[in-house]
């Protein structure tokens, strides 16, 4: 298996982009969140982060490969 030349970089770059655009989204959110309503809404947020993680992983797993799997 072969990816395209510059597949790889490009690959790279989004996986970078994601990361840091996902953190700058998330710290936000959970700056924002103590202010306004406490430690009980970090807390439900935190849970909720996890919840939509596991439900994503369920749905990858079903389906039958998980993002990212370099497989044979």
């Amino acid at each position: 298996m072969c990816a395209r030349p510059g597949a790889r970089a490009q690959t790279s770059a989004l996986c970078t982009f994601g990361c840091y655009a996902g953190s700058s989204v998330l710290g936000w959110f959970g700056g924002v969140v103590p202010g306004a309503d406490g430690w009980a809404a970090v807390v439900a947020g935190v849970l909720a982060l996890a919840a939509a993680a596991a439900l994503v992983a369920v749905l990858l797993l079903r389906r039958g490969g998980a993002a990212g799997s370099m497989g044979a």
